[in-house]
């Protein structure tokens, strides 16, 4: 375990697991991959408004999400962070700041993305 350590790897990461500290420039590719492994996207109708989008991470780790969330205020992106027990949701669900965050994850269609989640964020974004 000592060289695991070494290798700045953590026991228990689930609930440790930190921001990273990375070049400003990668946070949102980091967060587009967090938003593929841990995250969700979904589309919300109603017959009296235009369909809206969601985008949602859930970690049990409050290190990584408070980053992300750091990251979001940083980037001009209103959202919300909910404490349940010992996991924690952020949400990203106003329009103009999910727009704001899709541009952000998806500048063009050559990033790496999983393609299901990709397609959700385009398809909201096709009929606004």
């Amino acid at each position: 375990m000592e060289r695991l350590n070494a290798l700045g790897l953590t026991e228990h990461k689930t609930f440790t697991a930190p921001w990273p500290t990375i070049p400003e420039q990668r946070y949102a590719a980091f967060v587009r991959g967090f938003l593929d492994g841990d995250g969700c996207i979904s589309l919300h109708t109603n017959k009296r408004i235009a369909p809206s989008v969601r985008f949602s991470w859930v970690s049990a780790s409050r290190p990584l999400i408070v980053g992300l969330s750091d990251w979001l205020k940083s980037v001009d992106v209103r959202h919300g962070l909910y404490a349940y027990g010992r996991y924690w949701r952020l949400r990203v669900g106003e329009q103009r700041s999910a727009a704001r965050l899709g541009g952000l994850l998806y500048p063009s269609s050559d990033v790496p993305a999983l393609a299901r989640k990709r397609a959700k964020y385009e398809l909201w974004l096709s009929g606004r």
